[in-house]
């Protein structure tokens, strides 16, 4: 099943073009391709194959084989750990570790198909029942929603910010099928 270009993911990019200065987007795209690195370099040392590797709206993703709870655990902290790691070069490059920063929090939200959510999916499989498991990965999911929501009326109406936070909270629940969560394949893709 391909998934068809989102509108809204290439309608950021091109706000961010024309708003973010040229130095932060560079910083972005070195954060983001030390995190995808960070994924692959753990997909090849647990030697799970890596089918095709391909580029979207939504990131770079990686069509792997099947792999076991541990293995996908490994792999999925991976690449927020990688992004974690420029902030030893804080120094150096600021704009990268603040953006591998702001890119590994938002990774690491317990979000099934975000590399927190798998994380969290893989322990509870690991650890419970699979009922269980699906309740409580389904109210991680709807408090995170709720304190994100929460945040971002804040956002409106202590710093001004008009509606944006909402049409972003908005677009993200939709973006990433927070909605409904999608079944775990054979062959599994890796963001």
């Amino acid at each position: 099943m391909r998934k068809s270009p989102s509108i809204f993911g290439y309608g950021i990019a091109a706000v961010s073009l024309l708003v973010v200065p040229f130095p932060w987007i560079i910083a972005w795209f070195v954060a983001v391709i030390v995190h995808e690195l960070g994924h692959y370099i753990a997909l090849k040392l647990c030697g799970v194959q890596i089918y095709r590797l391909r580029m979207s709206s939504s990131g770079l993703q990686m069509e792997t084989a099947s792999m076991t709870n541990r293995q996908e655990l490994l792999c999925s902290i991976a690449g927020p750990i990688s992004g974690l790691s420029l902030l030893f070069f804080s120094k150096i490059c600021p704009r990268i570790a603040i953006c591998a920063t702001i890119q590994s929090i938002y990774n690491l939200l317990p979000i099934y198909p975000l590399d927190g959510g798998r994380c969290i999916r893989c322990i509870l499989q690991m650890t419970c029942k699979d009922d269980m498991c699906i309740r409580i990965e389904d109210w991680l999911r709807v408090g995170c929603c709720f304190v994100i929501g929460v945040f971002s009326c804040h956002c409106i109406w202590y710093w001004k910010l008009g509606l944006l936070p909402i049409l972003l909270v908005t677009g993200f629940i939709f973006k990433r099928g927070i909605i409904k969560t999608p079944c775990k394949a054979a062959e599994q893709i890796v963001q």
